[in-house]
């Protein structure tokens, strides 16, 4: 059996002493990631952004972020979503695809990448996620 690379959070739950020190180190990892991706969401200029900053109590509106994700799965949302902002970035100056050729472009990247289909899938399940998380509109996704 192969084993897995000692993650920060790996290393954090075989060290916890305690009743609640493994939901605690669980919960100080989402709340990383969770912060992790309410800045790209920023970043991104998204439109959960524009109304949390325009809102008297924005911490009720960036607590749908994590949509129920656990620490790792958002962890992973995450990573992918900064590959693919990343290549938006340096392509048209945005964080966030300007339309859909814009993301069929960064999957022929990646398909003339030859990077495995689990890649291409994680991106989109990121996509996927960052929509939610940011509020666009479902006439709006890509």
């Amino acid at each position: 059996m192969a084993r897995k690379w000692p993650t920060r959070l790996r290393r954090k739950l075989v060290s916890a002493d305690g009743v609640d020190a493994r939901a605690k180190a669980e919960e100080d990892e989402r709340n990383q990631w969770i912060t992790e991706a309410r800045s790209m969401i920023r970043h991104a200029k998204l439109p959960i952004a524009e109304v949390a900053e325009k809102s008297l109590k924005p911490e009720s509106i960036w607590a749908g972020i994590p949509q129920g994700l656990r620490a790792r799965t958002l962890r992973r949302r995450v990573r992918d979503w900064q590959k693919a902002a990343r290549f938006f970035t340096r392509s048209s100056g945005t964080p966030w695809p300007r339309d859909v050729a814009s993301l069929l472009h960064y999957m022929q990247v990646l398909e003339n990448g030859e990077v495995p289909l689990s890649a291409m899938q994680n991106m989109m399940f990121a996509c996927s996620f960052m929509e939610k998380a940011g509020g666009v509109d479902k006439t709006a996704h890509v």
